[in-house]
């Protein structure tokens, strides 16, 4: 996300939080920037997801999950760094169960 959407979108965020913990200004940032953290998180895996080389099965598996949810079925499947929200939901993608790979 550019900065200046940052700034924009971030603003009424410090707001609501100053506003719900009026009383202590340190809980209010503490808040605004667990926030911040979390949304760096995810926007960190969803662009790896989408654009690196990922090293373990759990990874490869999670971006199949969300290749699904852009190009199968964007009405579901929501969870970009897990899908436990998905279950929570009832909105988790029904994924076609792998085809066992032959030895030689």
């Amino acid at each position: 996300m550019p900065p200046t959407l940052f700034i924009v979108l971030a603003a009424p965020f410090w707001k609501l939080a100053h506003t719900v913990f009026y009383w202590d200004w340190y809980v209010a940032t503490a808040v605004f920037c667990g926030g911040i953290f979390g949304y760096v998180g995810y926007d960190c895996t969803h662009y790896f997801l989408h654009h690196k080389k990922l090293p373990t099965a759990y990874h490869r598996a999670l971006r199949s999950y969300h290749i699904a949810h852009h190009y199968t079925d964007s009405d579901n499947g929501f969870g970009v760094t897990s899908r436990f929200w998905d279950r929570v939901f009832g909105t988790e993608l029904a994924m076609p169960v792998p085809k066992p790979i032959k030895a030689s």
